[in-house]
């Protein structure tokens, strides 16, 4: 049974309308339309559908796709391996090739993984277009899962990072202790030395450090840069580096801007301000979300939420009480989570089309929460593929799997001491092999190193 929905005589006011997802902001990971897989409610298979929930296809697919990107998404097969597949009606395979990991397409490139090399471009008709193995004469470690801003970051056998263009060409050399993706033209670097706290700093796409601005690692939130404002610890910075306004001493924290607004902390509740800093709608929400033209207003209950749609004025205009979850799929599109059933309505409350599903994807609430109502396909995060070639100076587990008693150390986390049947504890094992030849992994290859993974897994997931 859906939740009732309250709408006001008055439709939430348009005059505050964006044209786009952050008003011109967010990262241009989302080239094009963005598809996320989905379960109708009378289908076992996955299918694909738009964020402002149209349907490419239905009932497609056995395994869970990747959302897609620039018109391309991958499948995993029974052989643990990647395909990807055009995002049309009727899905085409991108070339012959299967891949062991992949990233997303920023519209003509994508990073992928053959099993045994080196990070590498194909195109989107599964050519390869260039091998990343090497930077500057030095093999590379890593790279980030998607281009942004036309620049993709990477680690090499140093543990230096840089960027590389969609040719595959070094863009911005690598010299930086940490590199995140780029977003509105800048990315957030640092530069420390060994035993250091780390100092973070914006560079432009050409490598140019923006003056005066300096983060300590303790005053960094995340994510950096959008709507053409830096929020660094209990500062807000514009492009040019030069502060726009120190919070108020009783803030507790500043999220990202979005369309000339961000939500404030204060007293644990969450409020609303403008690019000055100017108070908009005073802290009395759990969460504050920029939507298409208005806030969502949410506050928690003892088995979910309620989710008020307000204007810049906090009048409300539409209220849908206790909702299991919720997520700002588009500006003009909230998917509701009603127990085991999903629907979508709009920026006024209303509800958007009759259908009713089984599962749709959607990014945790932290993560809406996090980028303040933008597209949870545009949140920077530091996600990485992993060069199967060996590297110098790299931690490479061994191969034997009985020198650690995995599946043991699995079972401690069930109450009976047993791992269940359908958990894939290869699948964990590799996960962790992975992690511990990452770049400046500080997972170590024992027994304790594997608890410590399973145990962080377990929290996250």
């Amino acid at each position: 049974m859906k939740s009732t929905i309250k709408v006001s005589a008055m439709a939430c006011a348009a005059a505050l309308a964006m044209a786009s997802c952050g008003g011109g902001g967010g990262s241009s990971l989302a080239t094009g339309d963005v598809y996320v897989p989905f379960k109708a409610q009378s289908g076992d298979r996955f299918g694909m559908m738009s964020t402002e929930g149209k349907v490419l296809f239905g009932d497609e697919f056995d395994n869970e796709p990747s959302v897609a990107l620039g018109g391309v998404f991958s499948v995993m097969g029974s052989d643990g391996k990647l395909k990807y597949y055009t995002a049309d009606a009727k899905p085409q395979p991108v070339g012959k090739d299967a891949y062991t990991q992949g990233g997303y397409c920023d519209g003509s490139v994508i990073p992928v993984v053959k099993e045994g090399g080196p990070v590498i471009l194909i195109d989107k008709t599964g050519k390869e277009v260039a091998s990343l193995a090497k930077a500057g004469g030095k093999q590379v470690r890593g790279t980030g899962k998607y281009f942004s801003d036309g620049l993709l970051s990477f680690v090499n056998e140093d543990g230096k990072f840089g960027y590389f263009n969609s040719k595959g060409e070094v863009a911005i050399e690598a010299q930086f202790t940490l590199a995140m993706p780029f977003n509105e033209g800048f990315a957030l670097v640092s530069k420390s030395k060994e035993g250091e706290t780390p100092v973070y700093f914006a560079i432009d796409a050409a490598g140019k450090q923006v003056p005066g601005l300096k983060i300590d690692e303790d005053k960094l939130y995340m994510p950096f840069c959008y709507d053409g404002v830096f929020v660094a610890g209990n500062k807000a910075y514009g492009k040019d580096g030069k502060m726009l306004f120190r919070m108020p001493s009783d803030w507790e924290y500043l999220s990202a801007y979005n369309d000339g607004y961000a939500s404030f902390g204060e007293g644990g509740k969450s409020g609303v301000c403008d690019k000055e800093g100017n108070e908009v709608i005073r802290a009395k929400y759990d969460y504050v979300v920029r939507i298409d033209g208005c806030f969502l207003a949410v506050d928690e209950t003892s088995d979910g939420y309620d989710v008020a749609f307000v204007d810049k004025n906090d009048d409300e205009k539409a209220k849908i009480d206790g909702v299991s979850s919720f997520t700002v799929m588009s500006p003009d599109r909230i998917l509701i989570g009603d127990g085991d059933e999903y629907y979508f309505v709009d920026a006024s409350g209303k509800e958007a089309g009759k259908e009713v599903y089984d599962y749709i994807f959607a990014p945790d609430m932290e993560t809406v929460i996090a980028v303040n109502g933008h597209s949870p396909f545009e949140v920077d995060l530091i996600d990485y593929l992993y060069s199967e070639v060996p590297v110098p100076g790299a931690q490479q587990p061994s191969e034997a799997s009985d020198e650690i008693d995995f599946r043991g150390i699995l079972g401690s986390f069930w109450s009976d001491g047993t791992v269940p049947d359908d958990f894939d504890v290869d699948g964990m094992v590799a996960l962790f092999k992975e992690a511990c030849s990452a770049p400046d992994s500080y997972y170590e290859y024992t027994a304790d190193g594997f608890f410590e993974f399973a145990n962080e897994y377990f929290e996250h997931y």
